[in-house]
C-alpha cells in the first residue's frame, strides 16, 4: 500500500502492464506481419528493434526537452510576477 493513501495500484501496476501487453500482443504481431511483406526474418527483427528504439529515443528527446522548456518558462513567469509584486508594494 501507499504510505499516503490506501491505493494498491503501486503494488499491482506490474500485473496491469503484463495483462496489457498480453492483450495487445496478437494485434501488434498481426500489424508487424502485415507491414513486413517480402522481408527476411533478420530484417524484420532488426527493423522492429532498432526502429522502435530510435522512435522511443526521439520521443523522449522531444517531449523531455519541451518539458524542460515549459518548466523554465513557468519559473520565469513566477519570478517576473514576484518582481512585479515587489515593485507595486
Amino acid at each position: 500500500m501507499s504510505t499516503l493513501t490506501n491505493d494498491v495500484f503501486v503494488q499491482d501496476w506490474t500485473v496491469f502492464y503484463w495483462a496489457w501487453w498480453m492483450a495487445l500482443s496478437p494485434f501488434v504481431g498481426t500489424f508487424v506481419v502485415n507491414i513486413s511483406n517480402g522481408k527476411t526474418l533478420r530484417e524484420l527483427i532488426l527493423g522492429t528493434v532498432f526502429i522502435g528504439a530510435f522512435g522511443s529515443m526521439l520521443h523522449f528527446l522531444i517531449i523531455g526537452n519541451y518539458s524542460f522548456y515549459l518548466f523554465q518558462m513557468i519559473c520565469e513567469v513566477i519570478a517576473l510576477s514576484q518582481v512585479v509584486k515587489l515593485i507595486l508594494q
